[in-house]
C-alpha cells in the first residue's frame, strides 16, 4: 500500500518549512522511522522520518522549496503500486512553473493553474497571482493583459536608438548599456521567510520608534571591575547586551501593557517575560526565547543567552526554544549604529534595540562634562501602545540602566 509522508506542522505560527536536503534517493529503500529528510522553518531545522517501510517512490518537492505544512512531500510504497492518486493534478503538469504555496492554495480553492498568469521569475506562478485570480477571475489570463499580444504572430521589436533625442556630435545608432557582471540570487529558503515575516510585520501594524539614551558610566564601571576581580568568573562574562537584558526584566513589570501579544479582536498581557533575543547567523536573522526571564539572576540571563546563541549558530536549537516569545530585544551596538528601527516580532507590541555607546556632553553645576551614554530604540505597535506609555517605559529602563548599582545582581 502507498502511503504519502506528510510535512508535519512545527508549532501554532509555522505555516510553511524549507526542504534543506534529501537523506534519500527515489528508489531507495527505507526503514519505518528512518531519516529521509531535513527540513526548517524560520525557527529551527528538523527531521521528517519515514512512517513506514518500503521503497521511496516518488519525491514530490526538490530541496530548496518552500513547503506548506500537511502537504504530501513524497511518497513511499512497494514497485509497481499506482500512486496517481496521492499525487495533485496540478503537481503532475510540470510544464507549468508554480511556487508550492501557489500550488497548494490553487488546489484548495479549485483553480486551473493554466488559467493563471505568473509574474514571478520565468513566468512563476506565486500565491499572489492565484489570489489576484480568485479575486477577479480571468483578469490575469495571459490572453487578457495585452488583448491580442498573446495571439499574435507577430514579433515585437523596440528600438531604443528611436527613443534617444540625437544631440550635436553625438554617434548615431542603437545605445547600449552595460551593468558589468551580475549575479542573481533567488529569494527563497530562509531568506524567503524572513522577507516575508519582516513585510506582514510592516503591512499588519501600525509602527512607531522612540529614541531614547542612558547615561551609563555606573554600569561601564561595574562591568570592568566585575571583569578584573575575577577573570574567570561568570559576572567577567557578563556582556552589555546581558546587562541591558536583566534591566529589562527588571522594568517590564511596571509596564504589563507592553509584555503583550496584539491579536485582531484582543490584546493579551502576560505576567510571564518570554524574552526573545536577535541572534545574526550565517543562516539569517533567528530569535530564541530565554523562557520565564524575571525569574533569572544576571548570571543566568548570560548563561542561558550565550547557550542559545551558540546553539542557533550550529543548529542544535529546538524548535520549543524559539516559541513563546512575548518581548524581543534587538543589539546592533556593536557596528556602532547610532540609533535604528527596529521592526517588530508580531504579534509581539514591543522591540526595544541597543544602540552603540556615545560620549555626550552633560552639564554638571556650572561644568560641562562628556559621559558616556547608551542609546535605546524602542518599536512599538501604536494599536496597543500610546506613544506616552513607550515613552515613560524608555525614560524608567533608562533611569535603571544609569543606577545599576542599585540592582539586585
Amino acid at each position: 500500500m502507498v502511503i504519502p509522508v506528510i510535512m508535519p506542522k512545527q508549532g501554532e505560527t509555522v505555516e510553511s518549512c524549507i526542504i534543506v536536503e534529501w537523506k534519500k534517493k527515489e528508489g531507495d529503500r527505507v526503514e519505518k522511522d528512518e531519516i529521509i529528510c531535513q527540513v526548517e522553518t524560520n525557527k529551527a531545522i528538523f527531521e521528517i522520518i519515514a512512517p513506514e517501510k518500503g521503497i521511496l517512490l516518488k519525491i514530490l518537492f526538490k530541496e530548496g522549496e518552500d513547503v506548506p505544512v500537511y502537504t504530501p512531500i513524497a511518497i513511499i510504497g512497494e514497485p509497481g503500486e499506482s500512486m496517481d492518486n496521492l499525487i495533485p493534478a496540478s503537481h503532475l503538469d510540470s510544464s507549468v512553473p508554480i511556487s508550492p504555496r501557489a500550488r497548494h492554495l490553487a488546489e484548495e480553492k479549485g483553480v486551473e493553474i493554466s488559467k493563471i498568469l505568473g509574474t514571478g521569475p520565468e513566468g512563476r506562478i506565486m500565491a499572489q497571482d492565484v489570489l489576484n485570480f480568485l479575486s477577479k477571475p480571468g483578469a490575469i489570463t495571459p490572453e487578457e493583459v495585452t488583448p491580442g499580444l498573446a495571439k499574435s504572430p507577430l514579433p515585437v521589436q523596440v528600438s531604443l536608438s528611436a527613443c534617444v533625442p540625437a544631440q550635436a556630435g553625438t554617434q548615431k545608432g542603437p545605445v547600449s548599456f552595460y551593468l558589468g557582471s551580475q549575479k542573481e540570487i533567488p529569494v527563497q529558503g530562509i531568506r524567503k521567510i524572513i522577507a516575508d515575516k519582516m513585510f506582514k510585520s510592516l503591512q499588519n501594524s501600525a509602527q512607531l520608534t522612540l529614541n531614547a539614551s542612558a547615561e551609563v558610566s555606573t554600569l561601564l564601571s561595574l562591568k570592568e571591575g566585575w571583569k578584573k576581580a575575577a577573570s574567570e568568573s561568570d559576572l567577567s562574562r557578563i556582556s552589555i547586551n546581558d546587562l541591558v537584558s536583566y534591566a529589562l526584566i527588571k522594568t517590564l513589570p511596571q509596564f504589563r501593557t507592553l509584555n503583550a501579544h496584539f491579536l485582531i479582536d484582543k490584546i493579551v498581557e502576560y505576567d510571564n517575560i518570554h524574552l526573545g533575543i536577535a541572534v545574526d547567523t550565517p543562516r539569517g536573522l533567528m530569535v530564541p526565547v530565554i523562557h520565564q526571564a524575571q525569574l533569572k539572576s544576571l548570571v543566568e540571563i548570560s548563561k542561558e543567552t550565550r547557550r542559545l546563541k551558540q546553539a542557533c549558530l550550529d543548529g542544535s536549537i529546538q524548535l520549543e526554544e524559539m516559541e513563546g516569545g512575548t518581548f524581543t530585544l534587538t543589539n546592533l551596538g556593536m557596528f556602532g549604529i547610532e540609533s535604528f528601527t527596529p521592526i517588530l516580532n508580531i504579534p509581539e507590541v514591543v522591540i526595544l534595540g541597543v544602540n552603540n555607546i556615545r560620549l555626550q556632553p552633560v552639564r554638571e553645576n556650572s561644568e560641562i562634562k562628556y559621559l558616556p551614554h547608551l542609546g535605546l530604540s524602542l518599536t512599538m505597535d501604536h494599536r496597543a501602545v500610546d506613544g506616552a506609555t513607550g515613552a515613560k517605559f524608555l525614560n524608567r529602563l533608562a533611569f535603571i540602566l544609569t543606577h545599576y548599582d542599585s540592582l539586585p545582581i
